[in-house]
């Protein structure tokens, strides 16, 4: 998607936020003569991130906030936690443009774990040098935009922008010189992108953060490397080529100490490592004179004054009041089509008679037929539910051993959906209780001589968290 203008009537103020799992981030910024900046800017602790049963009172208290620091605006744009975001990346095969859209709508049915129309799905395509064309399908639950909607409901704010947060502070639109993978440490959490062919690649949180009550907060740097070698590891060959960069985004002591502690890693992956602390590292460099961080609320903002369109948008859209109007006055209409309609149908009622006495006939002929009909379907379900077992070389008793083989004996890693496809095609659904069990469990399937291109499709929540993977199984081992 290339950044284009949102119109002509761009707003001269506007209020940016920031949503994470402890406190509400938010700037006041200004656009005037070419150049932007801050009027206001403050933190909302939230204890425990926003939550559905508070939204009225979170939404009150952040609009004591913005009359307490003087904030007079109504219109804001918001940047979500990744968190709240699950991804999912699919090769598109050679078709026709028009049939991308219908094929994308069915990899994300099958992909993700919830119903489409509990979800909000956006697309971001890629294309490697070589000519191959990727899609990566961003989702986020209806639930968690209805609820920031209660929210800015109850603060008196009107949303223009919804879009995940370092997803702005990385737009794809803006990459030069290959891929880049962003690391952004957040309170509690470390948010992972990568760009590359113009899209996006990767979007994930890992919780690679140790928080004690007396300690300060601080990055498992072994675990975050190695969750960084096993997600280049997932990529198709063509986009792990493209990616040479490493840029940690954050002004505090937790994205300083990683800057430090992940120059190792990144060389032995052969990847340059930079720092993104103030707007004077991205591509905004001098619209603000100041030069603050580079916050996702404040980078968003700015990007809006500018008539900047996202990479990614989940605003709903808005029904406008002259369209409730219309739509009104057409269910009138439908109701006095449905009059003239049950009219036509009751003048029109000895027709009916003669088709019910032919009905009545064809009836009398089922029932003749009826007990052979079924005794052929129960014939069928047999043979429909014992098929694949007729199948000598016990394939899928060989999946289901190598699966069982691969969970760990304590129980901590459980499966509760197993899907086997042709050919070899396993699809797999879980929970664990830590994602190091995933990770461990995935290795050791993948010394399986049978099992090739272990995938992981989403893992989501935390302790205990929900997982799926897909592999595929390639006959020919012993005894197949």
């Amino acid at each position: 998607m290339v950044s284009k203008s949102v119109g002509k009537h761009r707003p001269a103020t506007l209020l940016g936020i920031h949503v994470d799992e402890t406190r509400l981030q938010a700037v006041w910024v200004r656009r005037r003569n070419g150049t932007c900046h801050v009027q206001k800017a403050f933190d909302m602790p939230l204890e425990h991130g926003l939550r559905a049963d508070q939204a009225e009172a979170q939404g009150r208290a952040l609009r004591q906030h913005l009359e307490k620091a003087g904030v007079r605006q109504s219109r804001c744009v918001v940047s979500l936690p990744l968190g709240w975001t699950s991804t999912m990346t699919v090769p598109i095969p050679d078709l026709p443009e028009s049939d991308v859209a219908s094929f994308l709508d069915l990899e994300a049915e099958r992909g993700f774990l919830f119903a489409q129309e509990s979800l909000s799905i956006q697309a971001s395509r890629v294309r490697t040098p070589g000519g191959e064309r990727f899609a990566t399908l961003v989702s986020v639950s209806r639930n968690h935009l209805d609820m920031l909607e209660r929210v800015l409901q109850a603060a008196r704010l009107r949303a223009l922008s919804i879009v995940p947060g370092l997803a702005v502070q990385q737009s794809p639109d803006s990459e030069t010189g290959g891929g880049i993978i962003a690391l952004a440490p957040r309170d509690r959490a470390v948010d992972l992108q990568i760009t590359a062919g113009g899209g996006l690649v990767v979007l994930r949180s890992l919780d690679v953060i140790d928080q004690h009550e007396e300690e300060p907060a601080r990055i498992d740097v072994a675990r975050l490397s190695r969750e960084l070698r096993v997600t280049l590891g997932q990529l198709p060959d063509g986009l792990r080529a493209m990616v040479h960069r490493v840029k940690i985004i954050g002004a505090d002591d937790l994205a300083e100490s990683l800057s430090r502690e992940l120059e190792g890693t990144c060389e032995l992956l052969g990847l340059s490592c930079e720092s993104v602390r103030t707007l004077g590292d991205t591509p905004l460099k001098g619209v603000i004179p100041e030069n603050p961080p580079a916050t996702p609320a404040l980078m968003l903002a700015v990007q809006t004054l500018r008539g900047v369109t996202p990479h990614l948008e989940f605003l709903p859209p808005r029904v406008s009041p002259w369209r409730q109007v219309t739509e009104k006055i057409r269910s009138r209409r439908l109701a006095w089509g449905a009059a003239a309609l049950a009219a036509l149908v009751l003048g029109g009622g000895g027709l009916f008679l003669q088709q019910q006495w032919q009905l009545s006939s064809l009836q009398r002929q089922w029932d003749t037929m009826e007990p052979r009909v079924e005794s052929l379907g129960e014939v069928q379900a047999r043979i429909k539910q014992f098929r694949s077992w007729y199948d000598e070389s016990y394939r899928s008793l060989r999946i289901l051993r190598g699966l069982t083989e691969a969970f760990p004996e304590t129980g901590v890693v459980t499966a509760k959906t197993i899907a086997i496809r042709e050919p070899g095609e396993v699809t797999c659904t879980g929970e664990a209780g830590y994602r190091e069990a995933v990770l461990e469990m995935l290795e050791q399937l993948s010394r399986a001589s049978e099992v090739r291109q272990v995938k992981v499709d989403q893992i989501l929540g935390r302790d205990p968290l929900q997982f799926s993977f897909n592999f595929q199984w390639e006959t020919g081992g012993a005894g197949e």
